[in-house]
């Protein structure tokens, strides 16, 4: 597993839905979900899917996390494949960076 990118303390961690920081934890209380720990890292491992993009797995985050960005396949609304940079953001975990021009 990877050292977490934005605390640089824990170590990603793969549970069945996200991947999180060691340091991260959350539990639900009184109806809502409370954050603890002292990183808040998260990545889910459907973020590309509404894109209709890969899931997220492990060596796609290690790549993102290593390099800053990787590249994946996504598909339009108009169903034209095209290529995109998938990078790390501090609150979503992985976003696509649509500042960049989409690859055919």
């Amino acid at each position: 597993m990877s050292l977490c990118p934005i605390c640089k303390e824990g170590d990603i961690v793969e549970e069945d839905k996200l991947f999180h920081c060691s340091n991260q934890s959350s539990e639900f209380k009184d109806n809502q979900w409370v954050e603890n720990g002292t990183c808040q890292f998260k990545a889910f491992k459907n973020a590309f899917v509404n894109l209709n993009g890969p899931e997220l797995t492990i060596d796609l985050l290690n790549e993102i996390i290593e390099n800053g960005e990787a590249k994946i396949d996504l598909i339009s609304k108009a169903g034209k494949p095209y290529k995109a940079y998938a990078v790390l953001d501090p609150k979503w975990g992985v976003k696509i960076d649509f500042s960049r021009p989409k690859e055919g």
